[in-house]
């Protein structure tokens, strides 16, 4: 594969998370169900795409890391910092994942449990994105020209 401007990373990677924000809309809704109904259906229901969803996310992770690491320390002097801090968030990030998937498998949480456990989740992750497009992606830091600084006035 052909390396990736800058700027066209950062619109896969957005694109990955207008996709993202739509299926954990849709989960949002099993949550609001699960808490209405509180029966074992919406309990399994619930689990069952959340668990889907924690491995979509896993895969969007690995695909941060594969397209956008490289390119973030490619693309300035703080580059491998930001990079750095990016294989950390994702670390942490996965870590999140796993618990959450480890909590729904227990069969003793009712469907109440399971919802607050998602829902509480589902914050955290959107919180956490936002942090991510307002830190990493934003146009200014991955773009294709170079940021040439004037050398007489800064």
């Amino acid at each position: 594969m052909a390396r990736l401007r800058p700027s066209e990373v950062r619109e896969r990677v957005l694109e990955e998370h207008v996709a993202l924000r739509k299926a954990m809309e849709e989960l949002q809704q099993l949550v609001v169900r699960a808490e209405r109904e509180g029966d074992e259906p919406s309990r399994v229901e619930l689990k069952t795409e959340c668990v889907g969803l924690l491995r979509t996310l896993h895969r969007h992770l690995d695909f941060e890391d594969r397209l956008l690491e490289p390119t973030l320390r490619a693309i300035d002097a703080w580059g491998p910092i930001r990079a750095d801090r990016l294989r950390d968030d994702h670390r942490a990030q996965r870590r999140e994942l796993d618990r959450l998937a480890e909590r729904l498998g227990d069969p003793a949480n009712t469907a109440g449990q399971c919802a607050a456990m998602v829902r509480t989740f589902l914050e955290w992750f959107a919180r956490d994105m936002e942090e991510e497009e307002r830190d990493i992606l934003h146009r200014e830091l991955l773009r294709d020209d170079a940021i040439a600084t004037n050398i007489f006035t800064g």
